[in-house]
């Protein structure tokens, strides 16, 4: 009984180290990305391409 509860605190454990790298790292936007994004919308904008614009919004919007 004890074998199996360290296997499962072992389990969690690297299973909430998995969940903290994605979301304090693996899930950022870097500076140019953010850039590109503004970009690419400032230049929608400008030429007045509402396709490009309503491509750059979420799916469900």
């Amino acid at each position: 009984m004890q074998g199996a509860q360290m296997r499962l605190l072992v389990l969690l454990a690297v299973l909430a180290a998995v969940a903290g790298i994605y979301n304090y790292g693996g899930n950022a936007l870097d500076e140019a990305q953010v850039r590109d994004f503004y970009a690419a919308h400032d230049k929608a904008m400008l030429g007045q391409d509402g396709e490009a614009l309503c491509a750059m919004t979420a799916p469900a919007f």
